[in-house]
């Protein structure tokens, strides 16, 4: 297979250059980011399968046959474990094992005991069309995401799909003409729309990856290492975004609240007793609060949530809630009955008020909650002044 060897090679090597990219990714980023291994196997696997065929190595062509076989079979298969790894799924062990396997035993049935080019071809052809069209299937909620998700999405159907029309315009006509397989029309469309489906899906996912990590740089940045809520930076960004959409509205409250006697808990049983209260505390604020509800750890002990569309008497009743549960609670580290509260100070939107003029009438609520007894609910009225809604001190 050495007629026209510059252009048979082209594709193997534009595949093998970005595996090894890939590779080269993989060994400066995130192990968050794992998937991009296979990718990288993928697109290697495929570039050298095809190296191997067009320069017949081993020269023997059953063993040329079914090792570029098997090549390509590992390389689809990493690639759509990757693919799909990366949007949290798998493809399973079985899966592969009987794809795999069917595979490759009728490559070889059709090699060696009924010698047949055509039904090789299309063994693998649509045997890979149809791996991948699942895969694009199992990845559809990928079309409602980002704008790179989107595109990966549209890159693997257009992938997938083109494997079948290819297979059978290039098919009909190497069997119409008899040419020879290394310079017949389905080698040549294979080479090209190879190298250029390569190059296409590659960039894509190379695109992707750069994407993927720039936003887990970002949720980092926005993120308290500690309790995994927003901190400070990401809970003012979520919050102006939340009312920039909601400009007019006055039914969001904010909340402030603040772990009572914190730092005697920390001077008395240790830091890493008092992490894991902020970290239980901060579970409590995510489980008792709404799903639309903005949470977030801005300082020591001291949390603050913003809770869209819920007037007075829902929000004292999702913050009371909170309360009780805190007080119930019981640490492995405490004594038995060593109670761990939190006191909360409350306060309605003022249309154009700024956010954290916003939030300082919540803390000055806070700060009555705190010097009244502590373990209280507080709330900065703009016309009433500061009220305690403690059930057990409201009247």
């Amino acid at each position: 297979m050495n007629t026209d060897l510059p252009l048979s090679l082209i594709g193997p090597i534009i595949s093998m250059i970005f595996g090894v990219s890939f590779f080269i990714v993989c060994c400066h980023i995130s192990e968050s980011r794992r998937y991009l291994w296979l990718v990288a196997l993928a697109f290697f696997g495929f570039g050298l399968a095809a190296t191997l065929q067009v320069l017949l190595i081993p020269q023997d062509i059953g063993k040329n046959i079914i090792l570029s076989a098997a090549l390509y079979t590992l390389g689809a298969q990493s690639l759509c474990e990757g693919l799909l790894q990366r949007s949290g799924q798998r493809l399973g062990s079985f899966t592969h094992i009987l794809t795999a396997g069917f595979i490759m035993v009728v490559i070889y049935i059709f090699y060696y005991i009924d010698r047949s080019l055509i039904v090789r071809i299309f063994i693998l052809n649509f045997g890979f069309g149809a791996l991948f069209l699942m895969v694009a299937i199992r990845l559809r909620s990928l079309r409602h995401g980002r704008s790179i998700d989107r595109l990966v999405w549209w890159v693997v159907l257009v992938f997938s799909l083109h494997f079948f029309p290819r297979t059978l315009v290039t098919v009909k006509l190497h069997a119409s003409t008899r040419a020879a397989f290394a310079q017949s029309p389905y080698w040549i469309t294979f080479q090209v729309t190879m190298a250029l489906f390569v190059a296409i899906l590659a960039f894509v996912l190379l695109t992707a990856a750069l994407v993927d990590v720039i936003d887990a740089l970002k949720v980092d940045r926005d993120h308290d290492a500690l309790t995994d809520l927003l901190n400070r930076r990401g809970f003012e960004r979520q919050a102006k975004e939340l009312l920039h959409q909601n400009a007019g509205d006055d039914s969001i409250n904010l909340v402030v609240c603040d772990i009572d006697h914190f730092k005697a808990i920390n001077d008395r049983y240790g830091h890493p007793v008092g992490d894991s209260i902020l970290k239980e505390f901060a579970r409590l604020l995510q489980n008792s609060l709404r799903s639309i509800d903005i949470v977030g750890r801005i300082g020591g002990e001291e949390f603050v949530a913003l809770l869209p569309d819920c007037d007075k008497e829902a929000v004292f009743f999702l913050v009371e809630r909170l309360r009780r549960q805190l007080q119930k609670k019981r640490y492995q580290y405490l004594p038995a009955d060593h109670e761990v509260t939190a006191s909360f100070g409350v306060a309605g939107r003022l249309l154009k008020e700024g956010l954290w003029d916003w939030f300082a009438r919540a803390d000055i609520a806070l700060y009555s909650a705190k010097t009244s007894g502590r373990n209280r609910v507080f709330l900065h009225d703009r016309v009433a002044g500061i009220l305690d809604r403690t059930p057990e001190h409201h009247e």
